[in-house]
């Protein structure tokens, strides 16, 4: 709600929570990081385990790295932030055989303002 955007949860992210991280104001207004429960089972397993980040970064920080190999994946934009998209290289360690359709959650990314 504070970055006034929506987007559309599978089945998968069921019990999700989000936190928000906050960054300098050099960099933008935070990053949002989705989490989903672990599966109880697996030796030494979080509690919650990221999924992904959306960070909101600011378009003059935008500039400087989006030309970068290991930037983020670029989302949408309004006149406040540019939407970035990071995803977790480990949730599959804690979640194996869990499709969480990134993509299509993706795609359903919305601004509501």
């Amino acid at each position: 709600e504070q970055f006034g955007f929506e987007m559309q949860l599978t089945d998968a992210w069921k019990g999700y929570r989000v936190t928000l991280v906050e960054m300098s104001s050099n960099f933008g207004g935070g990053s949002l990081v989705f989490h989903v429960p672990s599966k109880k089972n697996i030796l030494d397993s979080p509690e919650y385990i990221e999924i992904i980040q959306i960070q909101a970064l600011n378009p003059e920080y935008w500039e400087k790295i989006k030309k970068d190999d290991l930037k983020p994946a670029f989302l949408a934009e309004n006149k406040n932030y540019v939407f970035v998209l990071a995803v977790s290289n480990d949730f599959g360690v804690y979640l194996p055989g869990i499709n969480f359709e990134i993509p299509k959650v993706m795609s359903s990314f919305k601004f509501t303002n």
